[in-house]
């Protein structure tokens, strides 16, 4: 009902495919309700089992394929074009999807794009605590939140910031947070995570994304239909375990989308974890220590992965360590150079660290959209520029993008 809603007789809908549970849904209905399937997938390789799990959902449901490689995509270019049409509030790591977007709009048969924001909370148990007790303090709910949605531990924070940014981004992240659930009406550690992630993440950095590419064509959200979240938000946990209820409605109603192995597991839907999930953890563990002993010489990430390509890649390292280089980074006051040259250091020793490094560049480019052009500054001398305005705004950003997210390859 959530997907018919949104098929209006002017919409010619597409979806951008993953392989994943959400997308898979959504082809599947919309398929069903005869608007046909245009499907867009991005990756950067036709192999990736993401990849194949995704043209193999296309396929099934006779739907147009479309592949977009991420290995030709200029990311300084996207992530500069995405900051400056989000006037600097979405994480440098959301515009992955950008040129993909703007293609689909030049096409002019496609006018609207469903996505599955919000679908993978409401039915998946994607950073939902699993109550261990009957019931949570303020203290315990804000440790649980902050274990769960941080990116970087404490100890990784205090390796490359300033102490005295270190000191106010521990007291200002769990303040924040208890500021956030202090009203929630339930000691439900299961619940006050969902509520979390609704009121903060999926609103302040999932929904980045889209919002940005709306700036080339309408995007549809299935997930917030008013049945479809209240149904959602009412499931107990245990249906939402491994994608439980997710994977029962497909082999249901599309049994021969049952049979294509959910990326998640390498497996068909009717199965869940077995051993080869197990050997897949181990080898993906010493394939990063491989990278680790050679210092980046064996990749233990795909080739268009953003670790990768800023270690190998120069158009794409270049991008970065002028910004995180460039003096204005270091006068904000959350990180000075040792702290950036020790970053940079470390990832290129073959460490995976481009979820920080795109941090700082996000907070950068916010400073440089909203308030470098606005700021007078004498002679041209950043360090005269109120160091307490300075460092509380640099705290509420990178409290937003340590906390408010998670990491993927970029």
């Amino acid at each position: 009902q959530a997907i018919t809603r949104h098929l209006k007789k002017d919409i010619r809908p597409a979806v951008t495919l993953s392989g994943g549970l959400d997308s898979r849904t959504i082809s599947a209905y919309l398929t069903r309700a005869g608007k046909g399937l245009k499907a867009f997938h991005v990756s950067g390789n036709h192999m990736d089992p993401e990849t194949l799990s995704a043209r193999a959902v296309c396929d099934a449901l006779g739907g147009e394929w479309n592949f977009s490689d991420l290995n030709n995509i200029e990311v300084g270019k996207i992530i500069s074009e995405g900051m400056d049409l989000s006037d600097g509030h979405v994480s440098a790591n959301q515009f992955w999807l950008l040129d993909c977007v703007k293609n689909i709009s030049e096409r002019g048969d496609i006018n609207y794009v469903l996505d599955g924001f919000v679908t993978d909370i409401l039915f998946q148990p994607l950073f939902i605590q699993e109550n261990k007790k009957a019931s949570y303090s303020l203290e315990e709910m804000t440790k649980i939140i902050i274990g769960g949605f941080a990116v970087e531990n404490d100890d990784f924070i205090r390796a490359f910031f300033r102490n005295s940014f270190c000191v106010n981004f521990f007291e200002s992240t769990a303040g924040r947070v208890k500021k956030i659930i202090k009203n929630f009406d339930s000691k439900n550690a299961s619940a006050a995570t969902q509520f979390f992630h609704f009121t903060n993440r999926a609103r302040r950095f999932v929904l980045g994304m889209p919002i940005v590419n709306r700036s080339f064509i309408e995007y549809g959200f299935p997930g917030l239909d008013y049945d479809l979240l209240n149904f959602g938000l009412s499931l107990p946990l245990k249906l939402r375990l491994k994608g439980e209820l997710y994977r029962r409605i497909i082999l249901k109603d599309f049994p021969e989308l049952g049979r294509i192995p959910w990326p998640l597991t390498g497996l068909p839907l009717d199965q869940y974890e077995t051993s080869i999930m197990k050997r897949r953890k181990i080898i993906e563990k010493y394939r990063y220590y491989a990278s680790r002993i050679t210092n980046g010489g064996i990749e233990a990430v795909p080739r268009y992965d953003l670790n990768r390509r800023f270690r190998k890649e120069f158009r794409t390292r270049n991008f970065f360590i002028s910004l995180l280089k460039d003096e204005r980074t270091v006068s904000r006051g959350h990180i000075d150079r040792a702290g950036i040259e020790k970053l940079i250091q470390h990832q290129d020793s073959g460490r995976n660290y481009m979820s920080a490094i795109q941090t700082l560049v996000t907070i950068e480019l916010m400073y440089r959209n909203l308030i470098d052009d606005r700021v007078t500054v004498p002679n041209g001398d950043w360090s005269l520029r109120s160091a307490e305005g300075a460092e509380a705004i640099s705290r509420a950003g990178l409290l937003r993008h340590f906390v408010a997210r998670n990491d993927g390859c970029g």
